[in-house]
């Protein structure tokens, strides 16, 4: 069965979401290069050609599949099932703990779909397409959280009502516009002192011009919405959801400010006109526009070397 047939689309879909490898539409068989799977039997259709193991009963069944336990099990080629958080993976992310935060807190990725990802192949070349994307997004988050947390005490990466929650805030940001980054900016009088907080990099102008903006008195926490990549249409969904977050703010009257992190060379590629949309989107209801340098290029280099590290 060398010439395998490809099925596509939701129904039959190429890559399913539990093995991740190819099917075959003819017999509805998932491609494991040593032997072949079948969802329907939750089983392998050949025999193991590796060794089970004596104090491992789930190895004994020469056709089982990730020990009959795929939610902490993963097998890449169809002889060796290993266990879903291995040593290399969890050395790779300790050795990158801002970017471990944010895997963690997300909602759309996981340590183990890091694993996967990468067991199965999805995490080469530029990392610019499907969990790959996802990787290199990531690690734009944890580089503006590295940023960030030079000037804020308190940056952390969860979804924004759990941050509010922990600061004493009490709120409620719909999780369809909730950024996940959240800072305390301190801001008001400390005895005689005057404390005034600072965005620096901030887009003062629909030209795309910057400069740092002194934020308001009585600022305590901001909320940031990062695109690290060079999509326009990316940029535009982050404006209106920094845009709703703003608004959500300021309707509530609570003392924080909303703001959207982009990479500055993909905001300048952009054309004067998206520019100028984006500008007045977030600037309109209340919130910022930060343009940070070499974000993109940051994020990816990021994102490769834990892939390294966790390859070897």
């Amino acid at each position: 069965m060398t010439n395998r047939s490809r099925a596509r689309g939701c129904a039959g879909s190429r890559y399913p979401f539990l093995t991740s490898k190819e099917r075959d539409i003819e017999t509805g068989l998932d491609y494991f290069l040593a032997r072949y799977y079948s969802s329907t039997q939750g089983r392998f259709t050949g025999v193991d050609q590796g060794a089970p193991e004596l104090l491992e009963p789930q190895t004994w069944n020469r056709y089982q599949y990730a020990r009959n336990n795929p939610l902490y099990f993963v097998d890449a080629d169809g002889n060796k099932d290993e266990p879903a958080k291995n040593q290399r993976v969890n050395q790779a992310l300790a050795n990158d703990p801002t970017l471990l935060e944010v895997i963690k807190a997300s909602n759309n990725f996981s340590q183990r779909a890091f694993e996967d990802a990468l067991n199965r192949g999805a995490l080469r070349g530029e990392l610019n397409t499907g969990a790959g994307n996802i990787l290199r997004g990531a690690a734009g988050e944890a580089t503006i959280i590295d940023w960030v947390r030079g000037s804020s005490p308190l940056v952390v990466s969860q979804p924004a009502n759990q941050f509010l929650s922990a600061i004493g805030v009490n709120a409620s940001i719909p999780n369809s516009i909730a950024p996940d980054i959240g800072a305390v900016i301190p801001t008001g009088s400390l005895g005689p002192i005057k404390v005034q907080a600072e965005l620096p990099q901030t887009v003062q102008d629909s030209k795309g011009n910057t400069g740092r903006t002194v934020l308001p008195d009585g600022t305590k926490f901001g909320l940031y919405e990062v695109k690290s990549g060079f999509s326009g249409s990316t940029i535009a969904r982050g404006a209106a959801q920094v845009a709703a977050t703003a608004g959500v703010l300021k309707a509530s009257g609570l003392p924080g400010v909303a703001v959207l992190v982009v990479d500055r060379a993909a905001y300048q590629k952009l054309s004067s006109s998206q520019r100028a949309a984006i500008y007045n989107t977030v600037t309109k209801a209340g919130g910022y526009i930060q343009l940070y340098n070499g974000l993109a290029q940051q994020a990816a280099e990021r994102a490769k070397k834990v892939r390294k590290e966790a390859s070897q």
